[in-house]
């Protein structure tokens, strides 16, 4: 079974073609190749995995390059392309190496997944968000976004690939997080984007800690009623989170207009007697 979440980097122009090819095609790679990717270290799953996104870019843009070419033909696409050219990173890497780069720029989203068979189970995060467990109704974060440095900046498998390159710093990879974990120490997992984060997770200090009522609805709906029924209260949560600001006549506003992705796996064991039997 493969979970997986990825979201579109707002500045990259085909970024949701490019979060659509994560998901497609990386779920496919963890299911067929999840028993040798388990067996390798984390540094080769990273590599591993990274590689395949690129060269589906690549295999995209070779498929569909009349559409690229009248991307970068238009004003749009001619800024952007200076825009890239001009990154510092671009001194440093072989023409070939620019080419692809300047390609994936364009697919640029973020990968998340949960991969499990039997009782192992494969954690993967690159960019932002979120990756929550669920250890009997005790949620821990498992996976948050690292930075490098003081940079804000969220990073992809593009350019933790190419940075690596060509500064020769495996410290890079540290940026994507790959971990094995038993699966039977969790009753199910929360992928989240960049935004959803708000109603199931609080800040304090630069500490993430789950808000687990919140966490917990959500699996008992899933649990003893319908899908469209923990959606709804999962829109339910977002939208209190993000029309908390009063305007100056009192009504509530929007704070964000960002778009916002969740998934949940549940165990097909779950219940809460489980966990209320032994509290």
């Amino acid at each position: 079974n493969v979970a997986i979440l990825s979201d579109g980097c707002g500045s990259s122009y085909f970024s949701e073609i490019g979060s659509r090819l994560i998901v497609d095609k990386v779920s496919e790679y963890l299911a067929q190749n999840f028993d040798e990717l388990y067996q390798k270290d984390d540094e080769f799953i990273k590599k591993a995995i990274v590689n395949f996104i690129l060269e589906n870019v690549e295999k995209f843009v070779e498929t569909n390059i009349n559409f690229i070419n009248n991307y970068f033909n238009s004003d749009i696409g001619k800024r952007n392309y200076q825009k890239v050219l001009s990154y510092k990173i671009m001194n440093y890497l072989l023409d070939e190496d620019k080419k692809k780069l300047l390609h994936a720029t364009l697919f640029d989203a973020t990968l998340l997944f949960v991969a499990i068979k039997e009782e192992k189970c494969l954690v993967g995060h690159c960019g932002d968000g979120f990756i929550l467990g669920n250890r009997k109704g005790d949620f821990e974060v498992l996976s948050e976004e690292l930075k490098l440095g003081e940079k804000n900046e969220t990073n992809y498998p593009s350019s933790i690939y190419y940075f690596a390159k060509i500064n020769d710093d495996d410290n890079q990879w540290n940026l994507f997080r790959v971990q094995k974990i038993n699966s039977n120490d969790y009753l199910g997992f929360i992928l989240m984007s960049d935004g959803a984060e708000k109603p199931l997770i609080a800040t304090t200090n630069n500490i993430s800690t789950p808000r687990k009522n919140n966490c917990n609805v959500l699996f008992d709906i899933l649990c003893h009623e319908t899908e469209e029924d923990a959606a709804k209260y999962l829109e339910d949560l977002l939208l209190h989170a993000y029309r908390e600001v009063e305007n100056n006549n009192g009504e509530l506003i929007e704070i964000t207009d960002d778009d916002v992705s969740v998934a949940i796996v549940v165990a097909s064991n779950y219940s809460t007697e489980i966990f209320e039997d032994e509290n």
